[in-house]
């Protein structure tokens, strides 16, 4: 939420929250600070990564659903100033990491010319966000988009000092955020920055423009109002500029455990047993069971454990062949198409629910189907040709029968 819309807006929101309205200033105070057309010069993209950065004024967040969105990655705030620490940070960190996601933590400065102010706040993030030690975890991120009226030198100074100290504690070079208009009139700029990975906020552009010594951005808030499955209302949307094997080696090697950064979106989906090494298809089937309510490991060990909760689910979604603890096609076919609700789809739809019907429908059908969330002609296809296999009629419309079949593999 921007700071610039107001305390009285803040006391609204308050209310409604059931949020004391002293808390909640602090608490809608996060990086969104975008809002500026492109200028010249704009960073041309690469492979982009989408994921999401959160306050406690998304609360309470299903981090399951948020995942299985296909989110690959959740900054959460942690602190601002020297005082405030957000209530829901120690929750969504942890269940952020739970469900396999990459995570990160950041702080929002209220730098001052105060003694030692950057020293104080840097040390109190750390105290609250830890030391970024674990694999999973982004470099810890200074949040500049307040300034209590210092000069340009006095800010340069306030955040080289910040991020000097950060990186003492921790052993990580840290990110700044920042939008192109508050690095220009209030860091003059500064060229001096650029060893440290950017997150820039700026939206209505088909890329982020260049400021300072950077030549390239690694994270990108392109949004304050996407809509993601598990988080009621808008949220900042995020875009990493690079590979998965780039996050996951920004992250330290990857999320929660073993399995590192998950990928549900696959061109073939294979059969897997007890003792099968097939680690990141386990993986997948690990994070999907966990997203189906079953308890179970993210290591990507296809264990008695993991072949029990394989069992369990397809004896209670009734799917084709019996709760055997095997994963063949069809088991496959409920495991993706399992979700938090079955809406009517059809040629035009989009989201969430279509990327859960082109997943299912590759694994039921054994084709290459792009898993993008738009129901085009490619997916209308498959459509029909399953449901004149399994599910008539064959029309081209996902309703309540075509659903009921995916949700039984059949």
């Amino acid at each position: 939420m921007r700071l610039w819309r107001g305390i009285a807006a803040v006391a609204v929101a308050a209310a409604v929250l059931g949020i004391p309205a002293a808390a909640s200033a602090a608490e809608a105070t996060g990086p969104a600070t975008g809002a500026e057309p492109a200028a010249p010069g704009a960073v041309p993209l690469a492979t982009t990564i989408p994921g999401i950065d959160v306050s406690a004024y998304q609360n309470p967040i299903n981090w399951t659903s948020v995942r299985n969105s296909g989110q690959a990655f959740a900054i959460v705030k942690a602190t601002e100033s020297t005082t405030y620490t957000s209530s829901r940070f120690a929750i969504d960190y942890a269940q952020a990491a739970s469900v396999g996601m990459i995570r990160g933590a950041y702080h929002f400065a209220r730098p001052d010319s105060g003694a030692n102010d950057a020293l104080l706040e840097a040390r109190y993030f750390v105290g609250v966000a830890g030391t970024f030690g674990t694999p999973g975890e982004l470099p810890p991120a200074l949040d500049l988009e307040a300034n209590a009226g210092l000069s340009v030198s006095q800010l340069q100074n306030w955040v080289q000092t910040w991020l000097d100290e950060v990186e003492r504690l921790t052993g990580r070079v840290p990110m700044i955020y920042t939008n192109v208009s508050n690095w220009k009139n209030w860091m003059g700029n500064s060229t001096a920055f650029a060893r440290y990975p950017l997150w820039i906020a700026q939206y209505g552009v088909s890329a982020p423009s260049r400021i300072g010594g950077w030549s390239s951005y690694t994270f990108w808030q392109y949004t304050d109002t996407a809509s993601v499955p598990g988080i009621a209302g808008n949220v900042d949307g995020d875009r990493f500029n690079g590979s998965s094997a780039d996050l996951l080696a920004l992250a330290r090697g990857g999320g929660a455990g073993p399995c590192g950064l998950v990928t549900l979106n696959r061109t073939a989906y294979p059969d897997l047993r007890q003792g099968g090494t097939d680690t990141d298809a386990v993986c997948a089937v690990q994070t999907l069971l966990r997203g189906a309510g079953q308890t179970v490991p993210l290591d990507g060990n296809f264990d008695t454990g993991t072949a029990a909760a394989v069992s369990a689910f397809q004896g209670a979604n009734g799917v084709y062949g019996g709760a055997t603890g095997v994963v063949d096609r069809w088991t496959w076919t409920a495991l993706l198409a399992h979700g938090a609700s079955y809406p009517t789809l059809r040629s035009g739809s989009s989201g969430e629910a279509v990327v859960r019907l082109q997943r299912a429908l590759t694994a039921a059908l054994g084709v290459a189907l792009d898993q993008d969330g738009i129901f085009g002609p490619a997916t209308t296809a498959a459509v029909k040709s399953y449901q004149t296999s399994y599910s008539p009629p064959s029309d081209g419309i996902v309703g309540d029968g075509t659903w009921g079949h995916l949700r039984q593999g059949r």
